[in-house]
């Protein structure tokens, strides 16, 4: 009788073959499932741009076909309350960063900033908006998750050949949808902190969501972007010439 309970027992070498064949298929799925998680917030950053395309038609109907712009030295309002609780004057081309404080008109944040920010458990999820000076989460900075592309809120002279613009004020203007010549090769907004939520070992060679100026949404790589040109602004040359922003002929070009 012995014997045989020896005989149905698992020997110790069995016991660690079974724990190391569990290991193996553990870290076999570990990396997939992650890959479902990504793929599936993918889906819901598109899902989000195709909305906002809706608040940017809305916008241009509402500015009578100027796409969003602010005049240097505007006050860009961060939360949603009139009047606000917090106001910001930021520099000119740091409207990339406030874009979505000039749609509180046409899209009020406590009905449209959820689709701005990306799901991620160190953001505030009740007012996604709202700053958190006490942490140090890259998400608690009341910023959207994207990113304007600045050749659309300037003059397209700016990213054409020709010298060093000394007149300034005559370039830094709105442009009107109209003067998008490839809608849908131009991007709008992107997705700008992917790297801050998951791991990227080269920024620019990662997909990340995209909207285009004609509302369609793809995940690109800023790698496969057409070469960015350097601004004809003596200013710009401190952020470097960056694809999408500075995109050759400015809203006039294509980015993809």
């Amino acid at each position: 009788m012995n014997n045989d309970r020896n005989n149905n027992a698992f020997t110790l070498i069995e016991l660690m073959v079974s724990i190391g064949i569990i290991a193996i298929l553990i870290s076999i799925a570990i990396p997939a499932l992650s890959g479902v998680r990504q793929r599936a917030r993918d889906a819901i950053g598109l899902s989000n741009l195709r909305q906002t395309s809706v608040a940017m038609e809305n916008y241009v109907q509402a500015y009578g076909g100027w796409l969003p712009y602010a005049k240097e030295g505007s006050g860009f309002r961060l939360t949603p309350e009139v009047p606000p609780s917090s106001v910001i004057r930021p520099g000119y081309w740091d409207t990339s960063s406030y874009w979505s404080s000039l749609f509180h008109e046409v899209a009020p944040w406590d009905q449209w900033f959820g689709m701005w920010v990306y799901p991620d458990p160190r953001r505030p999820t009740s007012k996604p908006w709202a700053i958190d000076s006490t942490s140090d989460s890259p998400f608690s900075n009341g910023v959207s998750s994207l990113e304007y592309a600045r050749s659309l809120y300037a003059r397209p002279e700016i990213w054409e050949s020709g010298g060093i613009i000394e007149d300034r004020d005559s370039v830094l203007r709105g442009v009107r949808h109209s003067e998008v010549r490839y809608p849908s090769a131009k991007v709008s907004l992107f997705d700008s902190e992917l790297c801050a939520r998951v791991r990227c070992d080269d920024p620019k060679t990662v997909k990340r969501a995209m909207l285009f100026v004609d509302g369609h949404a793809a995940m690109k790589a800023l790698s496969d972007a057409n070469a960015p040109v350097k601004g004809r602004l003596p200013e710009l040359a401190a952020y470097g010439a960056l694809a999408v922003h500075d995109t050759a002929g400015g809203a006039r070009g294509r980015d993809y």
